[in-house]
C-alpha cells in the first residue's frame, strides 16, 4: 500500500495532536484540581457531584442563617434578664413601700425611683437590633411596638403578634424573636372606682380583691352611656343588701354584713360611719377597665406613691399589695420568655451540629467523586509527555528519509 507525503504527514500531526491533547488534559485536571472537567468525562459522577454541591451550598446558607439567629436569640435573651433585673429591683421597692413606717418624703424618694425604672422598662420593651428593627415588633418591626396612653396612663402595643421565623435545616424553622404582646403582655386589668352616692357616711372605697371586682365592672361597663358605669348597694335591712346594676337587676342578692364592720361585697370594701338599714343605698363609679402590662404597673405604683398625700394608707397598701401580684406575674411571664428563648437556642445548636456533619459527610463524598487522584494524575502526565516526546522525535528522524538519501 502505497501513502503519499500529504497523507504520511497528516498522520503523524494527528497522532502528535491527539497525544498533545491528553498531555492538555492532564495538565488541566491538575491545575483545576478535579477529575471531571466535561459532564461527559464521568456523567454519573458529574450529577452526583452537581447534587453534593447543592447540598453543601444549602448547609453553607443554613449556617449563617443560624449565625443570625444566634444573634437575634442572644439579644433577646439580654434584654430581657435586664428587664427581669429591673422588675426585681420594683419589687424590692414596693416591698419597702409596704413596711408601714414609711413617711410622705419616704414614698416620694420611693416613687421617683420607680418612675425611672418604668421608663427604662419601657426602653427595653423598645429595643432595636443592628439593622434599627424594634426585636418586640412582631411583623411589623419598623414600627415602633410600645406606646404611651396619657388617658389610660398604660403602656399600649401597637403592632401585631406575628413571629419571623430562620430555617436552619431542610425541616427546622425557629421563632427568631417573640412579639411584645407575648412577653410583654396582660399582668393584670384595673379600674379606678369613685364614691358616686350613699346615705350612710361612706369614708373609704377599696378593691381589695381586683380581680372579682375588674370582672364584673367588664361585663357592666356601657361605653355609649358612661352614666350608667355604677353599682348600687342597696339595703334591704339592719344588715343585709343586694347588689345591683344600673338597670336595676341584681348581680348579687342577700349580702349580709356585721354592722359597724366594713361592708364587703363583689370585691369591694366600704368603711361607713353611719348604720345602715333598709332604703340606704351606695352607689360605686367604675372606670373602663384597662390592661396593664409589667411598665404600667410600675407607673402606676410610681403615682400612687408620689401622690402619697392626697391617699389613706388604706389604699396605699392596697395598690402596693396588687403591684407585688402584678409584678411577680410580669416576672413570671418574663421567665417564661427567656426560657423559651434558652430552649430554641439548644435546638439550634443541635441543629447546628448535625449539619456540621452533613456538611463533611457530603465534602467527603463529593472528594472521593470529583477530586484528583495526584499520584494517577502525575504518572499520566509524565507517561504521556514521554510519548509526545517520543513521538515527536521519530516523525522527526522518518521525515528526514528519501530514496535520495539511500542511493547516496
Amino acid at each position: 500500500m502505497r501513502l503519499s507525503t500529504n497523507l504520511y504527514f497528516k498522520n503523524n500531526l494527528d497522532n502528535l495532536l491527539r497525544t498533545q491533547e491528553r498531555v492538555n488534559t492532564v495538565q488541566e485536571k491538575l491545575t483545576k484540581q478535579t477529575n471531571i472537567l466535561t459532564p461527559a468525562d464521568d456523567p454519573i459522577g458529574n450529577t452526583q457531584v452537581l447534587a453534593l454541591n447543592e447540598k453543601i451550598s444549602q448547609n453553607e446558607q443554613f449556617a449563617r442563617n443560624s449565625n443570625f439567629l444566634e444573634n437575634s436569640l442572644k439579644r433577646e435573651e439580654s434584654v430581657l434578664g435586664n428587664i427581669n433585673l429591673s422588675l426585681n429591683r420594683a419589687r424590692q421597692l414596693a416591698v419597702q413601700a409596704g413596711n408601714g413606717v414609711n413617711s410622705e418624703q419616704d414614698y416620694k424618694a420611693i416613687g421617683q425611683e420607680l418612675a425611672a425604672i418604668e421608663q427604662e422598662v419601657f426602653d427595653l420593651m423598645n429595643t432595636r437590633d443592628e439593622a434599627g428593627n424594634f426585636i418586640f415588633g412582631g411583623y411589623q418591626n419598623r414600627q415602633q411596638p410600645f406606646e404611651y396612653d396619657p388617658t389610660s396612663q398604660s403602656y399600649k402595643y401597637q403592632n401585631d403578634d406575628g413571629q419571623r421565623t430562620i430555617q436552619i435545616s431542610p425541616t427546622l424553622k425557629l421563632a427568631a424573636g417573640d412579639p411584645g404582646s407575648e412577653v410583654f403582655g396582660l399582668v393584670s386589668k384595673r379600674t379606678n372606682v369613685t364614691l358616686q352616692n350613699d346615705t350612710i357616711g361612706v369614708e373609704n372605697v377599696t378593691v381589695p380583691d381586683r380581680k372579682q371586682f375588674t370582672d364584673i365592672s367588664e361585663q357592666l361597663y356601657d361605653n355609649a352611656t358612661p352614666v350608667n358605669n355604677f353599682v348600687e348597694l342597696s339595703f334591704t335591712g339592719p344588715n343585709t343588701f343586694d347588689v345591683l346594676d344600673a338597670a336595676g337587676n341584681t348581680i348579687a342578692g342577700g349580702q349580709t354584713f356585721v354592722p359597724g364592720a366594713p361592708i364587703e361585697a363583689i370585691g369591694l370594701e366600704i368603711d361607713y360611719t353611719g348604720t345602715p338599714a333598709a332604703g340606704d343605698t351606695v352607689q360605686v363609679g367604675f372606670d373602663e377597665p384597662v390592661e396593664r402590662n409589667v411598665a404600667s404597673v410600675i407607673g402606676d405604683l410610681a403615682r400612687t406613691l408620689q401622690d402619697s398625700a392626697s391617699l389613706s394608707e388604706v389604699e396605699i397598701q392596697n395598690q402596693i399589695g396588687f403591684a407585688l401580684d402584678d409584678l411577680a406575674a410580669g416576672n413570671d411571664q418574663i421567665l417564661s420568655a427567656r426560657s423559651g428563648v434558652g430552649a430554641r437556642i439548644n435546638v439550634m445548636e443541635n441543629a447546628n451540629n448535625s449539619n456540621a456533619d452533613f456538611q463533611v459527610v457530603n465534602k467527603e463524598t463529593r472528594a472521593s467523586i470529583e477530586d484528583i487522584d495526584w499520584a494517577t494524575a502525575i504518572t499520566d502526565l509524565t507517561k504521556s509527555e514521554t510519548i509526545l516526546e517520543a513521538s515527536r522525535q521519530i516523525f522527526s528522524r522518518v521525515s528526514g528519509l528519501s530514496l535520495f538519501d539511500y542511493l547516496r
